[in-house]
């Protein structure tokens, strides 16, 4: 398939786009065998509604490729996703850039913890363009359905750069009982200056336009975009597309490139993650990760270990051959939704009712599971003739850390109370139910007798607020009493290391009653804050 780069009254440049094929291995034929796009899951598997993302540009040209890249592989696998003895990663995608050829490759494709549970493309270095040192790899946590996968060739590259694009299944949160595809593009635009500013809007447009095509809810582009340029800044918003980092392009804690060691261009943000902002999905900021991350001492030649570190222990004069780029991690978090009580499931003084909800990271996701944080100022009037929402009201119920998707309380509320149920999770996002009268129940005992208002919960207790993809001892993207959670990328409630994940801070549920507010004649039964997640498919 070939496309034009350029505008309508512009020459034609073509650029070649060609299918691939995820591959999996195969341990009976000890071989990565091709994935059909029309794979059956199962009846009983059912796709995620959310993933993490990282990308991260892992430096082709620099000494001992196959140390750097199995220990890039060691830390995603033990200190990002947090994955003991082998174990497979919550659902994510991780996208590699300037991975060598061959030598990077070959070691991705040896690794045994991606064997297992990743499915890659591409696995044959013949599927980059001719002639090129290092392409884009994809991994593909294998929970996730991968519908369909191409390699763009830019026509306008004189560098062999590509965006390898994967379509992934995604189903909505419940009770939602649906599927949409999400485009995902792992990309390297043009590198330096000259010929390159012109090339890297063109490729970015490109990249845009397919994200943007039939077939898929929304899309994202993300990976190394060398943004030097005098359009660079300005381009992703011309063409529609939202960055995930909300801070701005000066501010340090974005930096991924030029830091260690320094290098020829100021220090700056290269890696981006860039979306569609189309209604259905939400994509967390993400952070940094890797920032400070060297092979440990005894993998230099000579050397037995086959360990890494994110100590500064080794030399100065190492730096240019021992460190890593930062990478970054984002994550994708479902809708956060909140169920009105009506019919069958009313709100009744005095008995137990069960608060559900959906959406945000539950504690299914492992890697982002900084548990639900409940502190529900629960208030009520003593008639249903209220005007005006109660302002300082005082909580009646507090509850400890925990996580699911529902909660049981005791309807402390008398008959024809009008009440709402708010939620906001920890990035500021909220819910609320439609307002809802107290019905008759059994009886008004919980109330005459001055019984507290104890609950039962479907969820489990967490003891700490830490979670979500937490590098190891990483706690400078930790904030506001709950973990940040990074980029790209797994985007998170949890600490990282300079990790990217996804900046989600929780707060105690005073904050959180301030953030949802009730309507005219309606008292807030309740406001919850949702430890947060990653990229979010909104039902």
């Amino acid at each position: 398939m070939f496309c034009g780069d350029d505008g309508p009254d512009s020459p034609v440049i073509p650029s070649n786009m060609k299918q691939l094929r995820m591959c999996r291995w195969r341990e009976s034929r000890s071989r990565w065998h091709r994935v059909s796009p029309d794979r059956n899951y199962g009846e009983e598997e059912f796709p995620p509604s959310t993933f993490e993302l990282v990308t991260w540009n892992v430096s082709f040209d620099t000494p001992m490729v196959r140390e750097r890249m199995d220990c890039v592989l060691r830390h995603l696998e033990r200190v990002v996703f947090k994955c003991r003895d082998g174990e497979a990663p919550e659902p994510c995608v991780v996208l590699l850039q300037e991975v060598h050829a061959p030598h990077g490759l070959d070691v991705i494709l040896k690794d045994e913890w991606v064997r297992e549970h990743f499915l890659v493309a591409p696995v044959e270095t013949s599927q980059w363009p001719e002639g090129a040192a290092y392409g884009n790899v994809t991994l593909v946590e294998k929970s996730i359905p991968v519908h369909d996968a191409h390699i763009l060739d830019f026509g306008v590259s004189e560098m062999q750069r590509t965006g390898l694009m994967v379509d992934i299944r995604l189903g909505a949160p419940k009770p939602h009982d649906y599927d949409v595809i999400l485009r995902v593009a792992n990309t390297h635009l043009e590198s330096l200056r000259g010929a390159a500013d012109r090339a890297r809007p063109l490729e970015l447009q490109l990249l845009t336009k397919f994200i943007k095509g039939p077939g898929v809810r929304g899309g994202l582009i993300a990976g190394d975009m060398n943004p030097i340029g005098p359009m660079d800044a300005s381009i992703p918003t011309v063409l529609g597309l939202r960055d995930a980092w909300r801070k701005g392009d000066k501010d340090e804690r974005g930096f991924t490139w030029g830091q260690q060691p320094p290098r020829e261009f100021p220090a700056a943000r290269f890696d981006k993650v860039l979306y569609l902002p189309r209604k259905g999905f939400r994509v967390d900021e993400p952070q940094r990760i890797g920032v400070g991350l060297k092979l440990s001492s005894e993998r230099l030649p000579g050397g037995i270990s086959n360990g890494c570190h994110s100590s500064h222990s080794l030399s100065d004069t190492m730096m240019n051959s021992l460190l890593f780029a930062a990478a970054l991690i984002a994550g994708a978090a479902a809708q956060l939704t909140i169920n009105t009580p009506s019919g069958t499931n009313s709100a009744a003084e005095c008995e137990p009712f069960a608060i559900t909800w959906s959406g945000g990271v539950g504690a299914s996701v492992r890697e982002l599971a900084r548990p639900f944080l409940f502190n529900f100022p629960i208030s009520q009037h003593p008639t249903s003739s209220v005007t005006t929402s109660p302002a300082g009201t005082t909580p009646i119920a507090t509850f400890n850390d925990e996580t699911g998707t529902t909660q049981t309380w005791t309807v402390n509320a008398t008959v024809g109370a009008s009440l709402l149920f708010g939620i906001r999770d920890s990035t500021g996002v909220t819910a609320t139910t439609a307002a809802f009268q107290v019905v008759t129940g059994s009886g008004d005992s919980c109330l005459t007798a001055g019984a507290s208002s104890d609950t039962t919960t479907g969820a489990t207790t967490a003891g700490t607020t830490t979670a979500g993809t937490t590098t190891a001892g990483a706690t400078t993207a930790a904030t506001t009493g709950t973990t940040t959670s990074p980029a790209a990328s797994k985007a998170t409630g949890s600490t990282s290391a300079a990790a990217s994940k996804a900046s989600s801070s929780s707060t105690t549920s005073s904050s959180a009653g301030q953030a949802v507010s009730a309507p005219a004649g309606v008292l807030p039964a309740f406001v919850a804050v949702l430890g947060a997640g990653l990229i979010a498919l909104l039902a």
